[in-house]
């Protein structure tokens, strides 16, 4: 194990703190008040086991990481974080989104698209900001972030895609329709 790596998150995420903004402090605060979901709304392993990933979570409380093992060597699909927030109504859920696009999509570009989830009162999808695609060409990486963004009844939905650039938007958006499927299952079923 390197002596040095646990040393240098710590520094990280010193700097980080050090650098937020008063909304992103507000953000984490607000995130830090919401408990552990069901599992039951989430992508599931039998739909990840198609692209070859492993659940990879640590600590699960409102998000799951799904990981190649190929990683960056992948012929297609990297990583996928699947995360969500359950709100009081949808409105909160709708509120929630709006005041903080920026930090969701981790300050990503909007795509326009025609992508349609269902029962989606609110959708954006974004890909990766200028920075990060340079970082990752630098690095030799072939590679798109994908964000989508979407509230289902009272959850928030996110779904955070690593691919290939040889993978095309519809294989990437199948993640958010497997996502939205299982909250509507959820949720229907409650009814």
């Amino acid at each position: 194990m390197n002596f040095f790596a646990p040393l240098l998150l710590i520094i990280t995420l010193t700097i980080q703190a050090w650098s937020q903004t008063s909304l992103e402090k507000e953000f984490i605060q607000i995130d830090n008040q919401y408990d552990t979901l069901t599992q039951k709304i989430y992508i599931d392993a039998a739909f990840c086991k198609k692209y070859n990933l492993k659940n990879e979570t640590d600590d699960f409380k409102r998000m799951n990481v799904w990981q190649n093992p190929f990683n960056f060597e992948s012929k297609d699909f990297i990583t996928v974080c699947d995360i969500r927030w359950k709100f009081a109504s949808n409105a909160d859920a709708i509120d929630f989104c709006t005041k903080y696009a920026t930090i969701l999509s981790e300050d990503g570009k909007e795509m326009n698209t025609p992508l349609e989830i269902d029962q989606a009162s609110y959708l954006k999808v974004y890909r990766e900001n200028t920075g990060i695609t340079m970082k990752n060409e630098s690095l030799g990486y072939s590679v798109n972030y994908y964000y989508f963004i979407f509230v289902i009844n009272r959850c928030v939905v996110k779904v955070f895609v690593l691919a290939k650039k040889s993978v095309s938007f519809n294989q990437v958006a199948d993640f958010a329709n497997e996502a939205a499927r299982k909250i509507n299952l959820y949720f229907n079923s409650k009814q």
